[in-house]
């Protein structure tokens, strides 16, 4: 009984032996050639001191600095190259053999001084997660070829000299888009905005700083998140965006926190029978804000606390359908909504 102990103890160790030499022998640090003459080729386009990239030579590109690989495949997952010092940044152009680095998920390239214009075939880099290009001097416009990358979740082209010359329609296929910075941007030629922005569900960070939006008058727009899987608080951007929204549908997510004390005004000029705003079924909290004028509100289902007098008041001469059910509002106060429906559960007030 011992020896067959012994016997399949070695046999165990032997197993593993020969697997650990298997992934050795497979996997000797080196990336997969094509792209290791990719890199070179993007090497070359830049101007950079000679200290900078002094690690990129020899076979092994997968240990050069900056560069991040598979482990088990070789491929070029990672090339960060954002330039936290100045004197350390490149210029010359981006070279389009990036694009041979087929399996990139995060390319950061920010704070250089990089010239002409970017690669239309950055669009077929579609495990990108990341693409920062902020702070460089490239021109033209963004090729909307970007809006191939369906995994990006960060994308970053600000302080570039960069025009978008009709619409962002491309952004709207960017689904899992959280991140967006195209400040300094030039969109004043870009017709409706708003509409494709506000079709990336996903999206919690928005900066267009100085982008001539002063100059686009947006049209009325709709919105439906609804059950997309948002658990975070209010959106800020969100926030510009409510003035222009007709129909509005995030219910069923997990938004979390108060919302706004008031909302701008609607900057539309369209009857208020059409607006409808549903933010039911999330965990939403605080006193009820000052809404626009609406048609439909739907807030049941969150945990909404206080007084009701002002929310009311505010709401009189428009609202025509309330839905407050389940919430943990006051019952302290008579009101009366001028209209034809209002709904309010036994579970409405405390």
């Amino acid at each position: 009984m011992l020896l067959c102990g012994f016997n399949f103890l070695l046999c165990v160790m032997a197993i593993l032996c020969i697997n650990l030499l298997c992934v050795e022998s497979f996997h000797p640090n080196k990336c997969v050639e094509k792209e290791r003459q990719a890199l070179l080729k993007f090497k070359d386009a830049l101007i950079h001191r000679k200290a900078n990239l002094t690690s990129w030579k020899g076979e092994e590109c997968c240990k050069w600095d900056w560069i991040s690989c598979n482990n088990l495949t070789g491929h070029v997952t990672s090339l960060n190259l954002q330039a936290l010092d100045y004197s350390k940044a490149f210029r010359g152009k981006l070279d389009s053999s990036i694009c041979e680095l087929q399996h990139l998920t995060s390319l950061n390239l920010g704070n250089h001084y990089l010239e002409g214009k970017i690669p239309k075939c950055i669009g077929s880099l579609g495990r990108l997660i990341e693409l920062n290009l902020m702070n460089n001097n490239f021109v033209s416009v963004i090729p909307p070829s970007l809006g191939n990358l369906s995994n990006l979740q960060t994308l970053n082209h600000a302080d570039n000299i960069l025009i978008i010359t009709n619409d962002l329609e491309w952004l709207s296929h960017l689904f899992g888009l959280r991140y967006l910075d195209l400040s300094y941007v030039n969109l004043t030629l870009v017709v409706d905005w708003l509409s494709s922005i506000s079709k990336i569900p996903s999206l919690s960070e928005l900066h267009l700083y100085n982008c001539g939006l002063h100059q686009v008058t947006p049209k009325s727009i709709d919105l439906d998140i609804s059950n997309s899987g948002i658990s975070d608080s209010f959106p800020k951007w969100f926030w510009n965006l409510s003035s222009s929204l007709e129909y509005l549908n995030v219910s069923h997510n997990k938004l979390n926190g108060p919302l706004p004390k008031s909302f701008p005004c609607m900057k539309v000029s369209y009857d208020y029978d059409d607006r409808v705003w549903d933010f039911s079924s999330n965990n939403l909290n605080g006193s009820l804000p000052s809404f626009p004028k609406l048609r439909s509100l739907f807030l049941s289902n969150n945990m909404f606390t206080g007084s009701l007098s002002s929310f009311c008041t505010s709401q009189s001469h428009s609202l025509i359908y309330l839905d407050l059910s389940s919430n943990l509002l006051a019952a302290g106060e008579t009101f009366r909504l001028l209209g034809e429906f209002s709904i309010f559960s036994s579970s409405t007030f405390k």
